[in-house]
């Protein structure tokens, strides 16, 4: 996708070039200053909870907007109750982050499934810290944001 970036020093109007997964420092043409920094956001990371599934968390990935997945989701026969979005965070590698998440928080899955049997303020906790930024959106209000520490750091 291409943009266009007036730079703030000189007043010259740049064209950047911003591609899936990218993340630059692009500098203006004319005057060298630097116009912004970007990084291109490739997917998302999610926490979903269904009222039927008492203490489980769906932790997952989509690289679509995350309520196109979860209306996807809501869609199958096998689902007593629809989905509710718990938090999710934006990712610049969501493959290798979900399976970091997943190898993080293996010892609370179950079995050959995206579940998890495990407190939501220890699934932001670990999500935010592999993705390295705090939720995009989060429903709970215990959750502290970024840098607070709880019951599981060491």
């Amino acid at each position: 996708m291409d943009i266009l970036v007036t730079c703030r020093k000189c007043g010259t109007e740049n064209a950047v070039t911003i591609a899936k997964g990218d993340s630059a420092s692009p500098r203006c043409l004319r005057c060298d200053d630097l116009l912004m920094s970007y990084t291109s956001v490739s997917g998302y990371i999610y926490i979903l909870s269904n009222p039927r599934m008492k203490d489980l968390l769906k932790i997952g990935l989509s690289t679509r907007p995350v309520q196109e997945r979860i209306a996807e989701l809501n869609s199958a026969t096998g689902v007593p109750t629809p989905f509710e979005l718990e938090a999710y965070f934006v990712s610049t590698d969501p493959e290798a982050h979900e399976q970091e998440i997943h190898a993080a928080l293996a010892e609370y899955r179950v079995k050959g499934k995206e579940f998890f049997d495990v407190p939501l303020s220890k699934a932001l906790h670990v999500i935010e810290s592999i993705c390295k930024r705090p939720p995009v959106s989060s429903r709970t209000q215990n959750y502290r944001g970024p840098g607070w520490k709880s019951e599981y750091d060491n």
